[in-house]
C-alpha cells in the first residue's frame, strides 16, 4: 500500500506495525530511528510520483523547489540534499494538485502557479483546460502560501473556456508558467485555457505592504497578437536579453491552430506580442503529411540571441518532433530529432535537453557545439526519462 504522500509502506506481521523502507530520517538527531514531525527525510531511491521542474532561488540557492504531480511540492533548504514535503493544504495551497513553476523575487519571496490537474504534458492533460489553480506567493520560502491578485481580471472575456466573468473568477483557473521581472516589479503568468496575464504594481506592497493590499491588485490578460484562437496553452514565459518571451504550444485536443505555434516577443510599446516565426523547414526525413509543432513543450534564448524550441511527438506526426534552432527570428530548422522533449536549457555554451526515452532518440541529450551533434548520458541508473534538469547550485561544473 502508499499513503496520499507516496510512501510505501510495507508491513510483515498482517498490519499490526507498518514501516517505509524507501525512505529514511536526514536530520541527525531523532529517537529511536522514528523521525518527529517536520523533519527532513531523504529517498533510499523510489518515489512514485512524478516531478515536472526543479528550479533553485538565484537570490539564496539554499532553497529548491520541485512541482510534484499530486503532492504539490517539494522545498529543499541545504541546496537539494534533502527535502522536505512543505505544500500541504495547512499551508495555504488550497485545491491545488501539482505547482508547475516558480519565479523569484528575493532571498525568500517566491512566486508559484499551479493547478488541480497533474502531469501535464502526459496524455489527455496536455488538452486545453480551465480546471483550477492560480498564482500563490510565499515569503518565508515556501513554509506558506497565499493566492496572489484579485480573483477576477480587468478584463475577463466571457469567450475563454468555461468562463462566466459575472462570477468574477477567470483567474481561478489551471498555470503552467510564471516569471518575475524585478526590473518592473511586473509578474507574468501563462495559463493551461486562456493565455497570458499579468500583475503590476507589487514593489512597494512586497516591500511594505500587506497580502490584503496584495489581494486587492487586478490582473490584466495580455493576449494581442497571441494567436487567433481565445483558448490558449503557454508552456513558458521567460525573460531573456532584457525582453519577454512566451511559448504558445497546440490547442489539443483538436490541434487547430498550428499555424499560431511558436515563441513570442512582447512588444511593450504597442502592446502586442511579436510571432518569431516565417518558417518552419520541413526535414527530408519526415513524411510531408505530418504537421510540425503539434505540441511544443519549451524553449530556449542564447545571450546571441539564437532560439530554440522542442516540440513532442503527438496527434499522429510520427518522428517528426525534436529540437529546433533558429538563428534569424524567422526561420526554424530541426537539428536533432527527439520523440518527447519536455526540457531546454542553455548553460554558457551548451545546451541541454530532457525528456523520455521512447522510440526515436531521447532521454538526456546535451550538444557544445551548437547543435550539431549530441551527446546521450548514457551513466544514470534507473532514470531513462527526465521531466527537467538543473545545475548544481553548489557545484556549477554539475
Amino acid at each position: 500500500g502508499g499513503s496520499g504522500n507516496f510512501f510505501l509502506h510495507v508491513t510483515n506481521d498482517g498490519g499490526e506495525h507498518w514501516e517505509s523502507p524507501f525512505t529514511e530520517p536526514a536530520d541527525s538527531c531523532y529517537t529511536q530511528n522514528v523521525p518527529e514531525d517536520g523533519q527532513r527525510w531523504r529517498s533510499t531511491g523510489l518515489e512514485m510520483t512524478s516531478v515536472r521542474w526543479l528550479k533553485f532561488n538565484p537570490y539564496n540557492s539554499s532553497y529548491g523547489f520541485a512541482s510534484v504531480a499530486d503532492i504539490r511540492m517539494l522545498r529543499s533548504d541545504d541546496s537539494g540534499e534533502t527535502w522536505e514535503i512543505s505544500g500541504g493544504t495547512k499551508s495555504g495551497l488550497v485545491g491545488i494538485n501539482t505547482l508547475y513553476d516558480y519565479s523569484f523575487a528575493g532571498p525568500h519571496t517566491i512566486f508559484a502557479v499551479g493547478g488541480n490537474f497533474h502531469d501535464w504534458p502526459h496524455e489527455w492533460y496536455k488538452n486545453i483546460l480551465r480546471g483550477a489553480g492560480g498564482v500563490f506567493i510565499s515569503v518565508n520560502s515556501g513554509a506558506t502560501w497565499r493566492r496572489v491578485g484579485s480573483e477576477a481580471s480587468i478584463n475577463c472575456n466571457d469567450d475563454f473556456l468555461d468562463v462566466d466573468c459575472s462570477l468574477k473568477d477567470d483567474m481561478v483557473r489551471q498555470m503552467l508558467s510564471i516569471e518575475f521581472d524585478n526590473s518592473t516589479s511586473t509578474l507574468y503568468v501563462g495559463s493551461q485555457s486562456g493565455g497570458i496575464s499579468r500583475l503590476r504594481g507589487l514593489e512597494p506592497i512586497i516591500s511594505n505592504g500587506t497580502f490584503e493590499e496584495l489581494d486587492e491588485l487586478k490582473w490584466e490578460w495580455i493576449n494581442s497578437g497571441l494567436g487567433s484562437n481565445l483558448n490558449r496553452i503557454i508552456p513558458e514565459v521567460k525573460i531573456r536579453n532584457g525582453r519577454l518571451y512566451c511559448l504558445l504550444t497546440g490547442d489539443a485536443s483538436t490541434f487547430s491552430n498550428n499555424q499560431d505555434v511558436g515563441i513570442y516577443e512582447w512588444d511593450e510599446i504597442n502592446s502586442t506580442w511579436i510571432h518569431k516565426r516565417t518558417a518552419v523547414v520541413h526535414p527530408p526525413n519526415v513524411g510531408s503529411n505530418y504537421d510540425l509543432w503539434a505540441y511544443p513543450t519549451g524553449f530556449e534564448i542564447e545571450n546571441n540571441g539564437n532560439m530554440w524550441l522542442i516540440d513532442m511527438e503527438t496527434n499522429g506526426n510520427y518522428l517528426a518532433s525534436g529540437i529546433w534552432k533558429c538563428t534569424d527570428g524567422e526561420i526554424w530548422n530541426r537539428v536533432q530529432q527527439f520523440t518527447f522533449p519536455y526540457h531546454i536549457m542553455v548553460v554558457r555554451n551548451r545546451i541541454y535537453v530532457s525528456g523520455a526515452k521512447s522510440w526515436g532518440e531521447g532521454g538526456l541529450l546535451h550538444s557544445d557545439d551548437g547543435g550539431s551533434t549530441w551527446i546521450k548520458n548514457e551513466n544514470i541508473p534507473l532514470l531513462e526519462n527526465a521531466n527537467s534538469a538543473v545545475i548544481d547550485p553548489r557545484d556549477p561544473t554539475k
